[in-house]
């Protein structure tokens, strides 16, 4: 079966070993990466900063980015869900650490406060959404694929 329903309970005390998971380790440290890339004065203007820096934590208008949280969800083994909304909590930090150190003019404190705000409703709950969908995933290509000793039957 390739759906599990969250264990809430189990989950949270299991959540010391979430934040030293791979699951987590690995796409938090993709968006930091990230993140000093696009924030590196010399990288700023490059084509290929300003490519991870928008897939990997800076929204574009209408879509939040999700490769982590998805790459998070699809590595964790349990509690995709908390991994996910971690994830994209570690986003939202970065995206917050990007809006009020790049120079905008005409930006206030209260705009960047307000695009930060904005970022973490819509990130936050769609990595949570993404997360949990690529550890469903997971678990259905593990199901639909025949184990080895199945394709050796199947050829004689």
């Amino acid at each position: 079966m390739a759906y599990r329903p969250p264990r809430i309970g189990e989950d949270l005390r299991f959540l010391p070993a979430l934040i030293l998971s791979r699951a987590f380790l690995i796409p938090s440290a993709l968006v930091v990466a990230a993140g000093v890339l696009i924030l590196t004065p010399m990288m700023a203007d490059q084509l290929v900063a300003i490519f991870v820096g928008t897939m990997v934590f800076v929204p574009p208008a209408y879509s939040p980015p999700l490769i982590a949280p998805f790459l998070a969800g699809f590595l964790a083994t349990r509690a995709s869900y908390l991994i996910g909304g971690m994830v994209g909590l570690v986003v939202v930090v970065m995206f917050g650490v990007y809006v009020f150190l790049t120079p905008a003019e005409g930006l206030g404190a209260v705009e960047r406060g307000s695009a930060v705000l904005q970022a973490a409703t819509a990130e936050i709950p769609m990595a949570i959404v993404f997360a949990s969908f690529a550890a469903y995933y997971k678990r259905l290509l593990r199901v639909w694929t025949p184990r080895p000793d199945q394709r050796d039957r199947r050829k004689r």
